[in-house]
């Protein structure tokens, strides 16, 4: 599926969707600012970058 591993989690996980709304929040901001461009290479390094950062 494009490179893309899908994982099943448990339900009721309260935290897990903070953590993947914020992830996502912090792309879309860099993206409108012009600091990466759109294309999918440059989302996946910001990605990385944000896991190295914050984890």
């Amino acid at each position: 599926m494009g490179g893309v591993t899908l994982l099943k989690l448990p339900a009721r996980i309260p935290n897990l969707n903070n953590h993947a709304e914020r992830r996502v929040r912090s792309v879309e901001e860099e993206v409108r600012s012009g600091v990466i461009q759109a294309g999918e290479s440059a989302i996946r390094k910001v990605f990385n970058e944000y896991d190295t950062h914050y984890h």
